[in-house]
């Protein structure tokens, strides 16, 4: 079960994931990856940190999501 935990803002303004439920990860990251596309105030280095950092999150979650959903599942049966 995920805690209410805030994310940490770590070096480079990046934030590390904390035991935030998925859905607001997501909304952060899709976020995130829109103010990188679109923001005229990153080089296109900064942008490329930014895009690498969100494509590396996407198979964590992902595989949270799926950790998550198997446990559930677990959870229901024994009910």
């Amino acid at each position: 079960m995920a805690s209410n935990t805030p994310n940490r803002q770590v070096d480079g303004g990046h934030i590390e994931q904390g035991e935030t439920p998925l859905d607001e990860r997501i909304d952060y990251l899709v976020k995130q990856r829109h103010t990188a596309s679109t923001a005229m105030v990153y080089s296109e280095h900064g942008r490329l940190d930014d895009l690498q950092s969100i494509s590396e999150e996407v198979p964590k979650l992902y595989n949270r999501a799926r950790a998550e959903l198997a446990a559930s599942m677990r959870d229901d049966r024994v009910r």
